[in-house]
């Protein structure tokens, strides 16, 4: 009987070594299994990172040409505002040298009216004299 008893102790002993191994095995298991899924998580993410680079990527290379065109016409743009503003400046120059034109001629006019009269004067004197 005590063979029996130190044989059941033995089995006891062993299964709860047993059970105990089973649990690691289990525990491990699903370790791998977290791991599995983790990997799987990341490379789904990995993924979609990589998809949407590759759609940003492609949205500017199919906007680029709008991009440089704009570009081209807001250059353009700029060229053409340069030119009115130069063109504003010297009919801005061209009008000055009229005015300043204008007021020799006057000064011309007065000038010669002047110089009219002193000739008159002188000529009556001189009639006078």
């Amino acid at each position: 009987q005590q063979a029996r008893r130190q044989d059941w102790t033995e089995f006891r002993a062993r299964e709860a070594l047993l059970v105990s191994e089973v649990r690691e095995i289990r525990l491990s298991g699903e370790q791998m299994r977290e791991q599995v899924c983790e990997a799987a998580r990341s490379e789904a993410s990995a993924q979609r990172q990589h998809d949407h680079e590759r759609r940003v990527r492609h949205d500017l290379e199919e906007d680029l040409p709008h991009v440089q065109q704009h570009a081209v016409d807001t250059n353009a743009m700029h060229l053409h505002l340069l030119a009115q503003q130069e063109m504003c400046e010297l009919q801005r120059q061209v009008n000055e040298a009229k005015r300043g034109e204008d007021q020799a001629l006057r000064l011309q006019a007065r000038t010669e009216a002047r110089l009219e009269n002193v000739e008159q004067d002188v000529r009556r004197r001189f009639a006078e004299s």
